[in-house]
């Protein structure tokens, strides 16, 4: 009984020694202008951690001799930190069993975010889209959204009962139950929130999401700065240095045997908003961080 115990201690022992002694991996999307700055700032906070940082190039994914030696040599980290929309997608894509920490995405398929492996923070503040919203808004919050996106939603009914916001949440499953289903929350809502998942935020969805707004009178709140720059409102984008400053806190949790926690949204930042729907839909910019794009 003593042997099998101390053979026991001795082997988690030499586990963790093991798993110390291996360095994570730092995954940057090259083409992400925001992954860059909050690479600057991550890699000053982990000043004295090793750990191995990986570009990614997205126009070379469709080659899968490039894919293959990516995700071999992710393979061999305890965990990856993936900065940036590429990044996040690919780790969890591509790898199997790895803890993967998200730094700043905002869009990633809800099916990668389902298995529980997603930990992290996303690249918008649930705070600062609630707190932009004008008051008429606030009556009927609609937020769309995919599977994988439940602990987001779950974020969001917590902070607007905080602000007597009334949300009024649609789920879509399948493609074939976008239109119908958006179709719905437009006639009751006063402002839809669509996140995340290219299924609704890029393409054809997000093209036909954005006819409907404008048919219906409907503002649409994007997730990221392309989407405003094709017709959304606004979105929010968390401050570089905030993210940065979680990821390094998240990546010293995970070097100590810590959980890194459930996937949450990001810090505060900048609203980013399109002057021209705002217009349109009355939308008055506050004063404080409120940036045009075009």
């Amino acid at each position: 009984m003593i042997g099998s115990l101390a053979a026991g201690l001795i082997a988690a022992v030499l586990g963790a020694s093991a798993r110390a002694q291996q360095r994570p991996a730092i995954l940057f999307d090259r083409s992400d202008p925001r992954a860059a700055a909050i690479e600057r700032d991550l890699g000053k906070r982990l000043q004295g951690v090793p750990f191995d940082a990986v570009d990614v190039d997205p126009g070379r994914l469709g080659d899968p001799i490039y894919k293959g030696r990516i995700a071999a040599g992710l393979s061999a980290a305890p965990f990856v930190v993936a900065v940036g929309d590429e990044a996040a997608s690919f780790a969890l894509d591509e790898l199997e069993d790895e803890t993967v920490y998200l730094a700043g995405a905002s869009l990633v398929e809800g099916r990668l975010l389902s298995d529980g492996r997603a930990s992290g923070m996303l690249g918008y503040s649930v705070e600062d889209v609630l707190d932009a919203l004008p008051d008429s808004w606030r009556s009927g919050f609609g937020v769309l959204y995919a599977e994988g996106y439940e602990s987001v939603l779950q974020s969001i009914r917590v902070a607007a009962a905080k602000r007597s916001i009334k949300i009024i949440a649609r789920k879509v499953e399948r493609r074939r139950d976008l239109a119908p289903g958006a179709r719905a929350l437009m006639t009751r809502a006063r402002a839809v929130w669509v996140l995340g998942d290219p299924l609704l935020a890029r393409g054809a969805g997000f093209d036909f999401l954005i006819e409907e707004s404008l048919s219906q009178g409907v503002p649409l709140i994007g997730s990221g700065r392309w989407e405003v720059e094709r017709g959304a409102a606004f979105c929010s984008e968390g401050a570089a240095a905030g993210i940065a400053g979680r990821a390094a806190r998240g990546v010293l949790d995970l070097l100590s045997g810590r959980p890194a926690g459930a996937l949450a949204t990001g810090p505060p930042g900048v609203i980013l908003f399109n002057p021209k729907v705002a217009s349109r839909f009355a939308l008055r910019p506050k004063e404080g961080a409120w940036r045009a794009v075009h």
